[in-house]
């Protein structure tokens, strides 16, 4: 779905595109600052869209599981939904794992930990085509088929590819818990 704005010349003066924080759900990859007005809102309700699309591939109770173990007052806080479930399952995905569980085992996020930080004299993996492949498989698992939606989360998969490759074993464990 792609929401279209009227493309007449519309004044940024009504800061359509300032909405109050306690009703702007924080995105993961927020609407850009240079957008305003109508721009601004449909840029943000289509990730909205995505990132609801996303969620509601999994079953209720396997994302609250997953919520509770990022954050026990997760429903009480005005964070972000989606990225937890999206590392989770984006990491399954990479490891070769089950993504409708979104449940790592502790030999999977070794798996990917040994992944983003290769022993000494072990070449380098080319991330982009590995974050790119794992999100395809995780796209295909989910029955979201559609390009710009693996277009989206592929970007959104690059983004997180820093602290992926940055990240200590400990760090790995808070990224990615075991459930």
């Amino acid at each position: 779905m792609c929401f279209k704005p009227d493309r007449r010349t519309r004044p940024s003066g009504f800061f359509a595109h300032h909405p109050p924080a306690l009703l702007d759900y924080p995105l993961c990859q927020p609407a850009p600052e240079t957008l305003h007005g109508v721009h601004y809102v449909a840029t943000w309700l289509e990730g909205l869209y995505l990132v609801n699309r996303f969620l509601h591939s999994f079953p209720a109770a396997t994302l609250h599981k997953r919520l509770l173990a990022h954050h026990a007052d997760y429903d009480a806080l005005h964070i972000n939904l989606f990225e937890p479930v999206f590392t989770s399952a984006l990491g399954l995905a990479l490891a070769g794992g089950d993504v409708s569980g979104l449940t790592l085992c502790e030999a999977e996020r070794e798996k990917l930990y040994m992944l983003f930080h290769p022993a000494k004299g072990r070449p380098t993996p080319h991330y982009d085509a590995l974050l790119k492949k794992a999100v395809d498989r995780l796209c295909t698992a989910l029955r979201l088929w559609d390009s710009a939606t693996r277009r989206t989360l592929a970007a959104w998969a690059g983004a997180l590819l820093p602290r992926l490759t940055a990240g200590s074993r400990q760090g790995f464990a808070l990224l990615l818990p075991t459930l």
